[in-house]
């Protein structure tokens, strides 16, 4: 495999390293509950952890059709510390691809992403999620509506009317963080089922990073500041919340 360097310049690594601002976005304590594709059946979901790699979800699903035996998904997500790092996972997971007919695809999902031809497979990057996509199965199909429909759920979080059953959100404050004009996020969400519950976070500007088991925020500028906190509980119920604050 050729050095990751040269696939970075191959690829237009230095065009799409860092974020060209506007909204901040982040994705935290991510999981798949199963009901995140429809037309699919999850088959298996597993959390990986690897040391010095972000945390991974590996999981597999199934058609929800006639020859569902023969069409099958493999769906891979990572959650970063960051928008940067994700996207040097992005090119981490590229490199790993062994047909040369991947490419950047202008109009797909997420704000980065590759794919072959026929979108046979696909890899893209949402915030700080990396999510690959493969046929698993004997029958080859386009992977391009399954990850679409998982980048907009990243994007714009499940609708309110997704689920009857919502987590409630306890606590979303900020308080002062150490290293100049950042803050920290308390965050807390509780399932009414004790399932586990993951976090969409926006804000009209400014970045996202993660560190020691938190998120610390770090805005463009001094002033009103306000963050969007939603909490998601794996049959995608959703509770919504707005941190306003000053720095």
């Amino acid at each position: 495999m050729e050095g990751l360097d040269e696939f970075g310049k191959r690829h237009g690594f230095d065009d799409w390293r860092e974020p060209k601002g506007g909204e901040a976005l982040f994705i935290w304590r991510f999981a798949l509950g199963g009901q995140e594709l429809p037309g699919y059946n999850a088959l298996r979901i597993d959390t990986v952890e690897h040391p010095d790699l972000p945390r991974k979800i590996e999981s597999l699903w199934r058609a929800g059709k006639e020859d569902a035996d023969r069409v099958l998904l493999r769906v891979d997500a990572s959650e970063a510390s960051s928008v940067t790092k994700a996207r040097a996972e992005l090119l981490r997971l590229l490199a790993q691809f062994q047909s040369p007919e991947i490419e950047r695809i202008g109009d797909g999902p997420g704000d980065i992403a590759f794919g072959g031809a026929g979108y046979r497979a696909l890899v893209f990057a949402r915030a700080n999620i990396v999510v690959l996509l493969l046929n698993a199965g004997d029958e080859i199909q386009s992977v391009e509506p399954p990850a679409r429909e998982l980048d907009r759920l990243l994007r714009e979080g499940p609708g309110a009317d997704r689920s009857s059953v919502r987590p409630t959100i306890q606590r979303a404050e900020v308080e002062s963080a150490s290293g100049g004009r950042q803050v920290r996020l308390v965050l807390e969400a509780e399932d009414p089922l004790g399932r586990h519950v993951w976090f969409r976070l926006s804000a009209p500007g400014g970045e996202f990073v993660a560190q020691e088991d938190g998120v610390v925020f770090r805005p463009e500028g001094e002033g009103r500041q306000a963050i969007e906190v939603t909490a998601v509980n794996e049959n995608l119920g959703v509770a919504v919340e707005q941190i306003d604050f000053t720095i």
